[in-house]
């Protein structure tokens, strides 16, 4: 299937779509001038000898982080097969996200059963010492930093032509798992996040990727922002109830960025902004593509029984490191 032709959106459309955009966000950190040192000293640093602040927390949790990498070793990877048909998988990554890409990367080259190549999209933050523990995941590796996204965007996705697309990614990086991970066309490839971790030979999940069908995971509520009657309407397609974009799986070519740009203006200008703004696209082409729903052996937000004792192939925690069910299962795949 193709997604239906919609007219395009009129200018006021993209005006209200624009206006509705959250702002653009400024550096993570910002650079350390004298100013900001000193502000630093007389108001943040003194907050580490207090137990529980917000700093000490994010200290804490640094070291516990950087701990758990240490444990974490790639010596163990099982042999696989050289098999010609290895397994494209993207994860859009950053300097926070590291130890959790490490595992996320491990536990699919453990599961899977053949060759994994990787492409970690770089959120913009990665410096030279996030790059290299990232190459410590070993096997094929290929990080695409922010310079290389933003020529192939400039490229295939001109701002003259996606002005709402090109304009909300910058402000929500959520988008980005759309726009920056499907620029070249090498064939299928599963877009997952970070705090997605296989526990299991996912056999459903490669049946389907390797007979070219699109699939996500299905999510433990709707969450679109919208109904899925809303959605459905907007769109011109019948959009899934249920779609979880922690992982789904495209080609390049089945993304009409004209209909995307068209229903993301539509969906900003007529319900306003919401954080599963980029989940709505998602299930739209989901729907638009007769994307397969995963079985419940890919499961959304595991209960701390099943993060302790996977019996399920894979396990979609959210919320990252935050989240301490995913780190109960951390310690399965450190050796």
């Amino acid at each position: 299937m193709t997604p239906p032709r919609l007219d395009p959106p009129t200018a006021d459309e993209r005006a209200r779509a624009l206006a509705a955009m959250p702002p653009v966000r400024g550096p993570r950190r910002p650079p350390l001038t004298p100013g900001r040192l000193l502000y630093l000293a007389r108001h943040e640093w003194p907050q580490w000898l207090v137990p529980g602040s917000p700093l000490r927390r994010r200290w804490t949790r640094r070291r516990e982080l950087r701990a758990a990498e240490r444990r974490l070793s790639f010596a163990t990877l099982p042999a696989v097969p050289n098999d010609p048909q290895s397994l494209d998988v993207v994860l859009l990554t950053g300097s926070d996200y590291v130890v959790q890409t490490l595992y996320a990367m491990k536990s699919w080259r453990r599961h899977v059963g053949r060759p994994v190549s990787f492409t970690l999209i770089d959120d913009s933050s990665l410096d030279a010492d996030a790059r290299t523990r990232l190459l410590r995941g070993g096997g094929r590796i290929a990080i695409q930093d922010a310079a290389s996204t933003e020529r192939l965007l400039d490229a295939q996705l001109p701002a003259t032509r996606y002005p709402v697309l090109r304009r909300l990614r910058l402000a929500y990086f959520h988008l980005r798992k759309l726009t920056d991970t499907f620029l070249t066309d090498d064939g299928p490839r599963i877009v997952v996040d970070t705090d997605v971790l296989l526990h299991r030979p996912p056999a459903e999940l490669l049946h389907h990727f390797d007979h070219g069908r699109p699939f996500y995971f299905r999510d433990c509520t709707e969450s679109y922002g919208v109904t899925a009657a809303q959605l459905s309407d907007l769109a011109g397609v019948a959009v899934p109830t249920r779609v979880n974009s922690g992982c789904f799986a495209f080609r390049p070519a089945q993304l009409d960025w004209d209909y995307l740009e068209t229903v993301s203006t539509r969906l900003l200008a007529r319900h306003g902004y919401s954080f599963y703004h980029e989940q709505a696209l998602v299930a739209v082409l989901c729907g638009a593509h007769l994307a397969a729903e995963l079985s419940d052996a890919y499961q959304v937000f595991p209960d701390e029984a099943e993060a302790r004792h996977p019996t399920r192939a894979a396990l979609h925690y959210l919320d990252g490191a935050n989240n301490p069910r995913m780190l109960l299962s951390w310690p399965l795949l450190e050796n």
